[in-house]
């Protein structure tokens, strides 16, 4: 079987760590990690990942953004981009799936084995590792940094909604 490999953007080290575990204990997944959207961006394009797990909140780059750039990158047109993020506003969950991605999960709202088991499901490969539960406890149960928070972030500062 050819190993199946996943981009993973995220910017939270510690959570980066965890879902790299969880994802690499899948015999036939690798994953590629990237810490920043612009790093997310240049992997894409050297590594071609058969499939994206991408957060919105990060440092450099909105992951709406991240999409964007993904899309435009010979080879990257489909290639599917699951977001897993804590940040759930409407209209920015609109505007990812609009610029391609194909799902969004909330991070506080979904298990780290649903997260396994949609990109397992995604990419077609065939076993399922058993997820312990001590680490489905370290899972994030609520956003670090409150929602109001990654609003003022993502509006630079700014009360209006971004555009």
């Amino acid at each position: 079987m050819i190993p199946k490999k996943i981009l993973c953007v995220e910017d939270d080290t510690f959570f980066l760590s965890l879902i790299t575990g969880l994802l690499e204990s899948t015999p036939g997944i690798t994953v590629v990690p990237a810490h920043n959207g612009a790093e997310g961006v240049q992997k894409a394009r050297v590594e071609h990942p058969d499939l994206v797990l991408l957060d919105l909140m990060l440092p450099d780059i909105r992951g709406s953004e991240v999409i964007l750039r993904i899309r435009e990158l010979s080879g990257m047109e489909h290639t599917p981009i699951f977001i897993l993020s804590n940040f759930g506003d409407h209209d920015e969950v609109e505007l990812c799936l609009k610029n391609g991605a194909k799902a969004y999960l909330v991070k506080s709202n979904t298990l780290p084995s649903e997260v396994v088991e949609m990109i397992v499901k995604e990419l077609g490969v065939e076993r399922m590792p058993v997820v312990d539960p001590s680490i489905e406890s370290q899972w994030p149960k609520q956003s670090d940094t409150s929602l109001a928070q990654e609003r003022e972030l993502l509006s630079g500062g700014n009360d209006q909604p971004t555009a």
